[in-house]
């Protein structure tokens, strides 16, 4: 590439990243913090080389139009560094290593559109740090010895939303209103910095020492508390009581350490009142609607209760609402003492009764609390009496079968989930189900097996079935195997099996030898050709193969004799019609000579013949002849033979 095109690209590029990171920056993070544009668009510059110039410098102009003239000396510095940083790199277009600067406004890295990380604020500055928690960016200084300070606070109910009045000072903070009990009272406190804090019910605690975490030990410039006063088990003051002046104590630690050595203060005095709001029912364990097994006819129940005094008494009655003192006084049942904040009110439990199938069972609950007040109307609450769940058809194997590889089948009623446990083996789901068919595909070993099935619908009805049945597949063939009970005159031998039958009905299957020598296999419309060398010395050699398709097996073992080395010899010499005649033991091509008796076989005359064993030559004169045969199979010679005519 050559210098203008990697300039062009150069000035491109970084036109394309200074605009994507002008837009996603709110104005004022440039126009308020200098030193941030510096980093910025100078580092941008760096780039490119030179071009860099260019950015830094009409960034600096950009932002000295500015309205924000208290940042002059700032903007300047963008100006300079940006450029500075850009020209530095236009010597040779050099990513240098970068230093973040020891002072910026860490808080730039919190307005960013985008989140803020560590790396992103560890590289604004040296004296910011990365809360990982809170996932915010904060200042820390590094001659940092003062201990945060509680500047304000502001105190709301957050039952009704309205804000109490306050005197609000750097020693404590004093709500002026009273309290009314029965209500939750909230407390924000605003801190000169970022720091953790915990409330305390004696004076003279350390920030170390055990108390209450407020907002669960975060780090953060505003912290809430929260003090339920209805609620005895939640109050994070002791001995808060109505007609009292309940004070807690605030100690707060910032980042570097430096922990309060005098208390904060926060005080009310309750107000006492009276309770007036009913009881409400907020939630319960299991959803209305849901259904039961039809084998179901009671079942437990919980409900959570919204009460500020607490709760007396509850009752429920089936198919109909009624006042709660018209409800049977057999359906009555009481709640928890303490209430479940997580759930939003106590725990009431009891059982239901007279569950119905294949209907709707409509209760009506009704609750009194500690205070007088009870519900005007019921809370329904259905439950769902369901049908019996039934198989209405299945295909499963039964009695004797021939096919291994079968299909499982089961119909039910309604859409069911189903398993299925093969003798003695782990239960495993169907392969298509949660419909109203099942299906599934399994091998089975040649045998007899037990097989149980259950089927589950959502309310929880299960039906099972089950069979018993037999695998027997036909016997797998070895028809033929060749060579077989024979001589051979070769050390590698070609041998061949066919078999017949079994689970495939044509011979389909696997043959080996020995100690597992695979043969090859062709597989025909009734049989299957399985060929293979093995590799044998010379002597006799039993040969067992071995043929398996996957259900059943067969072997057969056949003997082989091997002699590599045999030679033709002569059984029979004689004339006829002017014709020397001799006759071999084996199959062979003879030559003769008559001249030298040790010839080579090569140089010699070959006699005719036409049995490989017959061998003739047609004379001429009475002399000496010298005659030899070379094995067919083998390829040895025979000795030199002198026959005298």
């Amino acid at each position: 590439m050559n210098k203008i095109l990697k300039k062009s690209l150069s000035v491109f590029l970084i036109i394309l990243v200074s605009t994507l990171l002008f837009y996603v920056t709110p104005l004022h993070t440039y126009t308020g913090n200098g030193m941030y544009g510096a980093i910025a668009f100078g580092s941008v510059g760096s780039f490119a080389g030179f071009p860099g110039i260019m950015i830094g410098g009409t960034f600096g102009y950009f932002l000295l139009e500015s309205e924000e003239v208290n940042a002059f000396w700032d903007y300047v510095a963008a100006f300079v560094i940006g450029a500075v940083a850009g020209g530095i790199a236009a010597s040779g277009g050099t990513c240098n290593y970068y230093t973040a600067p020891e002072i910026a406004n860490c808080e730039i890295c919190n307005n960013k559109l985008m989140p803020c990380s560590e790396y992103y604020c560890k590289s604004i500055a040296q004296n910011c740090q990365y809360l990982k928690d809170e996932k915010k960016c904060i200042e820390v200084k590094s001659d940092d010895r003062t201990a945060p300070v509680i500047q304000n606070c502001v105190a709301k109910d957050l039952d009704t939303r309205a804000d109490y009045s306050v005197e609000s000072s750097v020693q404590g903070c004093k709500i002026t209103n009273e309290v009314p009990a029965f209500s939750t009272l909230a407390v924000k406190f605003g801190l000169d910095e970022v720091a953790q804090c915990k409330l305390f019910s004696t004076v003279g605690k350390n920030f170390s020492d055990v108390g209450l975490q407020l907002d669960g030990g975060f780090r953060d410039k505003e912290h809430y508390l929260l003090f339920d006063i209805r609620n005895v088990s939640l109050q994070t003051i002791e001995g808060c009581r109505d007609g009292n002046l309940c004070t807690g104590y605030l100690r707060c630690k910032d980042e570097a350490g430096n922990a309060m050595n005098a208390d904060y203060f926060v005080n009310f005095k309750l107000r006492d009142a009276p309770d007036i709001a009913k009881p409400r029912i907020v939630d319960t364990l299991v959803e209305s609607g849901s259904a039961v097994p039809a084998s179901i006819s009671e079942v437990d129940f919980f409900m959570y209760v919204n009460d500020k005094s607490g709760i007396r008494e509850c009752r429920y009655n089936k198919n109909s609402d009624m006042d709660i003192s018209q409800m049977p006084e057999s359906q009555k049942f009481d709640c928890e003492n303490i209430e479940d904040v997580t759930k939003g009110g106590y725990k009431c439990s009891t059982k239901l009764k007279g569950i119905e199938a294949d209907k709707d069972n409509k209760y009506y609950f009704r609750c009194n609390d500690n205070a007088g007040n009870k519900m005007d109307a019921g809370y329904e609450f259905i439950i769902k009496g369901t049908k019996p769940l039934e198989i209405t058809a299945h295909t499963l194997p039964t009695g004797e079968i021939l096919t291994p590889i079968q299909r499982l089948s089961i119909t039910t009623t309604d859409k069911a989930d189903c398993s299925y446990k093969l003798d003695n083996q782990e239960e495993k789901d169907f392969g298509i189900t949660g419909a109203t068919i099942s299906t599934e595909q399994v091998t089975l070993s040649v045998g007899n097996h037990n097989l149980n099935a259950v089927c589950t619908d959502e309310a929880g009805n299960q039906v099972t079935t089950s069979s018993t049945f037999n695998v027997n597949t036909p016997d797998l063939i070895i028809k033929e195997v060749s060579p077989s009970n024979t001589s051979v005159y070769v050390n590698n031998i070609p041998f061949a099996a066919k078999t017949t039958g079994g689970v495939y009905q044509n011979g389909n299957s696997s043959c080996v030898y020995g100690t597992g020598f695979r043969f090859g296999k062709t597989i025909l419309s009734t049989e299957t050709l399985h060929e293979t060398n093995i590799s044998l010395t010379d002597g006799m050699h039993e040969v067992s193969i071995i043929c398996n398709d996957g259900f059943k097996q067969a072997e057969k073992t056949v003997k082989v004799e091997v002699n590599s080395k045999a030679y033709p010899q002569l059984v029979r010499v004689y004339t006829n019609g002017g014709a020397l005649i001799v006759h071999t033991d084996q199959p062979a091509v003879c030559a003769f000579s008559t001249k030298v008796k040790e010839f080579t076989f090569g140089d010699g005359i070959k006699m005719t013949s036409s049995t490989n064993v017959q061998h003739q030559l047609q004379l001429g004169k009475d002399g000496i002849y010298y005659v030899k045969c070379e094995d067919t199979r083998t390829r040895k010679l025979s000795p030199s033979y002198t026959v005298i005519i």
